[in-house]
């Protein structure tokens, strides 16, 4: 079960969870995941005093994704997908696409409604 998430609702979705997982990916080697807090900053994601690891592996291969886990039992998770760049120690992400997910046998948990009561096919 996935829930398009566009741009002008990020905010909104982002305020509903904790922490996020950063997964990078350098050329050549297995995935590095570090936990953040971004935040939105003049139209895109920032994370600022980024690990060197993620500055280079952002450097290395732009492309990024930003996962948050749901706090609740069988809730809705946030994936976010974007192109990286190094500005000093913070790493920007350009947001590409974003989506709440959880799997069909989770229907039995919170239902996703959006502030302004619009309540997206689940």
């Amino acid at each position: 079960m996935t829930i398009p998430v566009p741009f002008h609702r990020l905010a909104e979705a982002i305020a509903c969870f904790n922490s996020a997982s950063l997964i990078t990916l350098p050329y050549g080697a297995h995935v590095k995941v570090h936990t953040v807090d971004p935040l939105l900053e003049d139209g895109r994601l920032v994370i600022k005093n980024a690990k060197d690891s993620a500055l280079r592996n952002g450097a290395a291969n732009p492309n990024v994704t930003l996962i948050w886990q749901s706090p609740y039992p069988h809730g809705w998770s946030l994936i976010v997908d974007g192109q990286a760049w190094a500005n000093g120690p913070d790493l920007m992400i350009e947001y590409e696409t974003g989506i709440l997910t959880r799997p069909g046998y989770h229907n039995d948990g919170p239902q996703w409604v959006w502030q302004d009561g619009e309540r997206p096919a689940q």
